[in-house]
């Protein structure tokens, strides 16, 4: 139990771990875009301007950009189907471990229903050897009484103290 709780939780820390990967590949193609927005304006500008120098640097700008940009896409894609083979990994790793604890928790009940039963079929098997011992040796057993007259053993709600002899109710 204790061992898929520990793969349980390591495979959560990939998980994490990759999310963040993502994350990071996904703010860096974020600042390449904001990168391209700002050379495109300063081309547009550079353009209105008339200045030839700064509109092929903010064209060399847009392009760089665009080439980093096409470098972090595959890293997205492949991240983020390593994320969700990881997810699919943990949550398998999850339902086994939730599992395994519904079947041993059940198992545990059935164990102590059985102790339970066991327990009181012991008392039942004691109780019932007594009252037989006690009858057997003509002593009283808890709830039984003896009728004076007869010596005869009378059962629980019964009173031997009738004139006949005979257990009475009481």
């Amino acid at each position: 139990m204790r061992l898929r709780r520990v793969e349980e939780e390591l495979s959560g820390l990939e998980l994490e771990a990759s999310v963040r990967t993502l994350r990071h590949i996904e703010e860096a193609v974020e600042a390449i875009r904001e990168r391209q927005a700002v050379g495109r304006r300063g081309f547009v500008a550079a353009v209105q301007r008339g200045d030839a120098v700064e509109r092929a640097g903010e064209l060399v700008a847009m392009e760089a950009a665009a080439i980093a940009r096409a470098g972090l896409e595959p890293r997205i894609q492949e991240a983020d189907a390593e994320t969700e083979r990881l997810r699919a990994d943990f949550l398998l790793r999850r339902a086994g471990r939730r599992q395994v604890e519904a079947l041993i928790d059940v198992a545990r009940r059935e164990a102590a229903s059985k102790d339970l039963h066991r327990a009181q079929q012991r008392l039942d098997d004691w109780y019932g050897n007594r009252g037989r011992q006690m009858r057997l040796s003509g002593k009283p057993v808890s709830g039984e009484s003896v009728n004076r007259t007869t010596s005869k053993l009378c059962p629980a709600g019964k009173s031997g103290t009738g004139v006949s002899g005979n257990c009475e109710s009481e």
